[in-house]
């Protein structure tokens, strides 16, 4: 019902190419649980069957997130076909002109929540998934500065994931308070970038 290939993105001002995402394997797959981990499949880089789009479509209720809703409820009918290419070409917009942009944290943290509401029941057998959205939720609570919940979050991600280093010394820093989570946060930072 689906089909979908790998992305190049480049800087929509340089040229210069930013990433390539490309999956491993190609052929009939069904990533439901990778997909509620992360959405990693590009919606500019789907073809999907009419008929399925017509049961299945973008729910206007997230302020942001729907292709990740869209591609989850997908996978429960359906499985996609990978074709391991990057067949599409995107030009990326800088941070501040695009959806996904630190302008827009309000509405990522309210439509991380609505993924997670929504398919809460496939998050208590996912625990993985569920302590990657708990962090990545509680780090976007901190950047609007919501420090009370990005404890909550981060402490919560860490009960989902009691062997995650990051995970658990960000949650332990985040007990210490604003002022002192910040200092020793911008020190840790640095080292954990592609930890995640």
């Amino acid at each position: 019902g689906v089909a979908f290939c790998g992305v190049s993105a480049y800087d929509d001002k340089t040229g210069v190419l930013i990433s390539s995402k490309v999956t491993k394997e190609g052929g009939r797959m069904n990533p439901f649980n990778e997909t509620l981990y992360r959405c990693f499949i590009w919606t500019s880089a789907i073809m999907i069957r009419k008929s399925l789009l017509m049961k299945e479509r973008f729910d206007p209720d997230f302020p942001k997130n729907q292709e990740w809703d869209l591609q989850l409820r997908l996978l429960r009918i359906t499985d996609f076909v990978s074709v391991p290419e990057s067949l599409v070409r995107l030009n990326m917009l800088g941070e501040g002109e695009h959806l996904g942009g630190k302008g827009n944290n309000k509405n990522i943290i309210r439509g991380n929540e609505m993924i997670r509401d929504k398919f809460a029941s496939d998050y208590a057998k996912n625990m993985k998934a569920l302590g990657r959205i708990e962090f990545w939720t509680g780090t976007l609570y901190r950047e609007v500065g919501n420090y009370e919940k990005m404890r909550e979050l981060y402490i919560h991600a860490w009960k989902c994931q009691p062997t995650n280093l990051v995970y658990m010394r960000h949650a332990l820093i985040a007990l210490l308070g604003p002022t002192i989570y910040e200092r020793i946060y911008h020190l840790i930072n640095k080292h954990e970038q592609h930890s995640l």
